[in-house]
């Protein structure tokens, strides 16, 4: 016979709070699908930025952006400059090497401004990695050329 407590039956009681665990547990079990939902969309978004930088013209930024930076703090300048000199490039190179017509990036569409902070942060990481090279590697790397 179960017991009674305060006008409640401990049965049904604990099998409330054992249906309420299980759904506290699903529903932290949702929670985690949907962080990692959310982590793959910014690891694809990082990934983005890589692909672009992965290119000769991004590999070449890079390791020029690298040679400029003669300290740590400069590195969101460095890279806010590189992405500049990215977008410049990919604009000018079509207009210089093939005759085209000169067209301006679709600056008022909110997806180049999201691969351009792809961009961004991904010339914010391949600078760092390269100047972490230069400055352990090299001798005297982080003295400013």
């Amino acid at each position: 016979m179960p017991v009674k407590a305060a006008g409640w039956s401990l049965g049904p009681l604990y099998a409330t709070l054992i249906v309420k665990d299980y759904k506290i547990r699903q529903g932290r079990g949702a929670a985690v699908d949907q962080l990692h939902v959310y982590l793959s969309d910014i690891w694809d978004f990082f990934r983005t930025g890589f692909y672009q930088i992965n290119a000769l013209l991004g590999i070449l930024i890079a390791l020029y952006a690298t040679y400029q930076m003669g300290r740590w703090q400069q590195i969101w300048v460095i890279a806010l400059g590189a992405t500049i000199a990215h977008i410049i490039a990919t604009i000018l190179i079509p207009v210089i090497d093939h005759d085209a017509a000169l067209a301006l990036p679709p600056l008022v569409e909110l997806s180049f401004w999201r691969d351009t902070l792809a961009l961004y942060l991904g010339y914010i990481v391949v600078v760092s990695v390269l100047f972490f090279l230069k400055i352990k590697v090299l001798r005297g790397g982080g003295s400013r050329h």
